[in-house]
């Protein structure tokens, strides 16, 4: 995207298409009109690009290019100028993703007879506040599924933390056999292989703070 001609304040805005996309943008050219030496910030001519999670490259002007942003929140980049003196612009790039490709964004049934869910923007960090569910039903022609997890990295707690609890009490995912829970795993503890003709369940849920990389998993049915 690059530069419009006209002299006015310019917002473009980068939405995620669901919970837990993920967005990015990155500068290629950028020329505007420079600070001086007279001044620290930008009075002038500026880009400044920001996230909903506190993402703020601050103003940049002359060819100080802003910081590529990635982020799990709709991204806004804004161009103001002034009355005065103009350059060249600037473009960039950008895609907005909903979320792990081949997967659904948080949760829901998988399609297919094989494939790979991942927590959301994995390997970046997944988001607070989480709690989806991902469903393997049991198929007609077919005699199971099995789902292996091959990263897992989500918070981790200390020994000293549980008091009265067992378990993992803050991220944690829970695998469910029918109407059977068969576990909580959190940390860098990952489920084994599981494989089941009834059906399988992979819930993943998140606490108010505290973030990790997040987990992948492959799911196969045998027929």
């Amino acid at each position: 995207m690059a530069a419009p001609a006209a002299r006015r304040p310019c917002h473009h805005q980068l939405r995620r298409l669901q919970p837990g996309g993920h967005a990015t943008i990155s500068f290629g050219d950028f020329n505007l009109e420079a600070s001086g030496s007279l001044f620290t910030t930008c009075p002038f001519d500026y880009v400044q690009v920001t996230a909903l999670d506190g993402t703020d490259t601050g103003q940049r002007c002359g060819t100080d290019t802003p910081a590529n942003v990635s982020s799990h929140t709709d991204i806004t980049v804004h161009f103001v100028t002034d009355a005065s003196i103009n350059s060249r612009g600037f473009y960039f790039d950008y895609s907005v993703l909903g979320g792990a490709p081949g997967t659904q964004a948080c949760g829901g049934e998988v399609t297919g007879n094989s494939g790979e869910v991942a927590s959301s923007g994995f390997p970046a960090h997944y988001d607070n506040n989480v709690d989806c569910t991902w469903t393997l039903p049991p198929r007609d022609g077919t005699t199971g599924v099995t789902v292996t997890f091959t990263e897992f990295m989500l918070e981790h707690v200390e020994e000293h933390e549980l008091g009265q609890y067992t378990g993992c009490i803050y991220d944690f995912v829970e695998i469910f056999d029918g109407p059977n829970r068969l576990g909580r795993w959190c940390g860098d503890k990952g489920p084994d292989p599981v494989t089941s003709a009834n059906g399988l369940k992979v819930r993943f849920k998140t606490d108010a703070h505290t973030v990790d990389s997040g987990f992948k998993f492959s799911y196969q049915y045998s027929i």
